[in-house]
């Protein structure tokens, strides 16, 4: 609703098993990868950045890069997110 900020986290987390995510590829905040829960969730958040960046009633008020580049947008258009590691991406409809 206008006015209200968005959480990506709120609305779409938590990312476990329990929560219908599968194991996948995720990328740790040191840049390596291994296995675990909520592979994916960061391409749908870039996806949406890129999505809502340029409209004018939209404030982003939170947004993260990853820790590397990532092969789904071209390097500093991503926007990671992590309950662990409290990244999240939030936004603001005015």
């Amino acid at each position: 609703m206008p006015g209200e900020t968005f959480s990506y986290n709120k609305a779409v987390g938590p990312y476990g098993p329990e929560d219908g995510f599968k194991e996948a590829t995720i990328l740790l905040s040191d840049g390596t990868e291994e296995l675990g829960y909520g592979g994916g969730v960061c391409q749908l958040s870039s996806t949406l950045y890129n999505v809502i960046k340029n409209i004018d009633n939209i404030e982003i008020t939170e947004r993260h890069n990853h820790s590397s580049p990532v092969a789904y947008v071209p390097e500093g258009q991503d926007a990671t997110v992590s309950l662990q590691s409290d990244l999240d991406f939030k936004f603001i409809n005015r």
